[in-house]
Formats: C-alpha cells, structure tokens, sequence
C-alpha cells in the first residue's frame, strides 16, 4: 500500500466512525485484528520489561463487535460529535502483502452547546493486510496525554 493508500484508508475509517456507523467501522479490522488505546507511558515501560496497560484492550474481531455493541446498546452518554485528523502518514512495506502504517492523530469532541475540546493526540501504529478492502490486523492509539472524561466512540 501506498502512503495516499493508507491516507484514504484512514480518512474512511474515520468518516464510519463520525457518521456513527459501527459496524463498519469494525469491518476495518481482521478477524483476529487486535485495537488499542494506550497512554504513551505506559507503553515506554514496555522496554523495562513492564506489560503496558491499556485504557481500551480488544484482543479480537469478537471483543470489537462486543464494544460496537456496548455502544449501541448499553453505553450512557450524551449527545457528542468527533472529529478525526490524521496527518503525517508513513506506509512502510513489509512483505507478504502486509504494511507497517504509522501517522500522526488528533481527535476533537463537541458537546452541546457547540463546545468543542482536543479529546485525544498521539499516534496510530498498524500492520494493514492489503486486499480488497485493507484491513487492520492490529490498530494501537499511542496517546501522548490522559483522556479527559470517558471515551464513547473508538478512537
């Protein structure tokens, strides 16, 4: 894949995830695809020898239909619009139709009465499987701060 490739792979991911459908979101994934979100310092200590614990941790395809369905059905929350920017993408080829993506994200919450905050900054790192559609076999959000508040939508 191409970095203009992963671009637009990102760009669509994040349009499911604004137009609040799930379920395609989730398709971005592999059946055995992993997704993560980890504070940036908890991932540091990795090198230390230490697991880094996760703020979301969905080791399969089955933990992420499970979490589109907690939204769906028995998450409480708020009326809440995201917006997700990705910039600085790097698409690195690794063989056997598999790309190591990285890039750069930031995440913006509004809330009624049209008040918006920076929700989330770090980076995205991704093996994407190429075919028709890419998908992710693992998708870690390395966040360089804490979230404020709770997290409804993935990130």
């Amino acid at each position: 894949m191409t970095e203009r490739d992963v671009t637009r792979m990102l760009a669509r991911y994040a349009d499911a995830l604004h137009e609040w459908r799930l379920e395609d979101w989730a398709d971005f994934f592999t059946d055995d695809g992993r997704y993560e979100i980890i504070p940036r310092e908890n991932l540091e200590g990795l090198a230390a020898g230490i697991t880094p614990l996760g703020i979301i941790s969905c080791p399969d395809r089955r933990f992420i239909d499970d979490r589109v369905q907690a939204i769906r059905k028995a998450t409480i929350y708020g009326p809440q619009v995201y917006r997700h920017l990705f910039g600085n993408v790097v698409a690195d080829e690794l063989g056997a139709c598999r790309t190591a993506v990285r890039a750069n994200y930031a995440v913006y919450r509004t809330t009624p009465p049209g008040e918006a905050e920076l929700f989330s900054v770090g980076r995205p790192e991704a093996p994407v499987v190429d075919g028709d559609p890419a998908r992710f076999s693992s998708l870690r959000f390395v966040c360089d701060a804490l979230i404020p508040g709770y997290i409804v939508l993935p990130l």
